[in-house]
């Protein structure tokens, strides 16, 4: 309570048995080798500052890394980072039935990455309090500048920030098999976001918002198929600002949707 300036600790006044912990944790494992797998862990409850990153990242020179049957939970910023820069790209990252639950800022950051597959990754909570939707990085996977990136098989649920945002100067980028329920708030977020990139594909995922768009495009060349979105607000909006469950931002130049099953729900 910032006005109060108060921390209320609930658990603790409900039962005087309940230990609080202080965590003085902020980062697990950083990987900066080339063709590092990391299989079978679990991390949790790390306090990592913004300026740390996650409690497990892959650096610029970690190229063909893989992370799988992997979970990261209540982490106080960021759960993972991929990042390159623009003289060193990561090339080529695999993530499996990756589990990320609680962020309470990011789920996974990308940046200057190529050949990235997330397949079986799940992301449930994150952003819980509504803190970041504002914010320029948020959601269960925020990516910039990446090539060749796809997202399949993929559960996203109940986060108030973005649920996918691919944010500028994005190429050749697959989300496909997925499903993004109960995400976004009252319209900065939105489910999908494909934003300033080009060449960008949205293929047979369920997607449903409760406030926001479901799918937003402000990309070039964008293909939205087979799809089957639902939203309690308009069906397709061109350019307009009321939320929708497909819309097309200005600039959105060659882009292409089509056989996509729109539905109103009861919220």
């Amino acid at each position: 309570d910032a006005a109060a300036n108060r921390v209320y600790l609930w658990e603790a006044q409900k039962d005087a048995a309940t230990t609080i912990h202080i965590c003085g944790r902020t980062d697990f494992l950083t990987v900066a080798g080339a063709n590092a797998s990391i299989r079978g862990l679990t991390v949790k409850r790390f306090c990592n500052p913004a300026t740390k990153g996650g409690p497990i990242d892959f650096s610029a020179t970690a190229d063909g890394g893989a992370i799988q049957d992997v979970l990261i939970e209540d982490i106080s910023t960021f759960a993972m980072l991929l990042i390159g820069d623009a003289t060193n790209i990561l090339v080529g990252f695999t993530a499996t039935n990756l589990t990320v639950n609680s962020p309470n800022w990011t789920g996974v950051i990308s940046n200057y990455s190529t050949g990235v597959v997330f397949n079986l990754y799940r992301c449930v909570g994150a952003d819980k309090w509504d803190e970041y939707s504002v914010s320029p990085s948020n959601g269960c996977i925020k990516a910039t500048k990446v090539r060749d990136f796809t997202v399949k098989n993929t559960y996203i649920a109940d986060n108030r920030s973005q649920g996918l945002w691919f944010d500028q100067s994005n190429y050749d980028v697959v989300v496909a098999n997925t499903t993004i329920v109960n995400t976004g708030n009252t319209g900065e977020s939105t489910c999908l976001f494909f934003e300033l990139s080009d060449h960008v594909y949205a293929i047979n995922n369920y997607v449903s918002c409760p406030i926001a768009n479901a799918i937003k495009i402000a990309a070039r060349r964008c293909t939205v198929s087979r799809n089957i979105c639902g939203h309690v607000h308009n069906d397709i909006s061109w350019s307009g600002f009321a939320p929708a469950t497909v819309y097309l931002a200005e600039g959105s130049n060659g882009s292409h949707v089509d056989r996509c099953t729109v539905f109103a729900e009861p919220w």
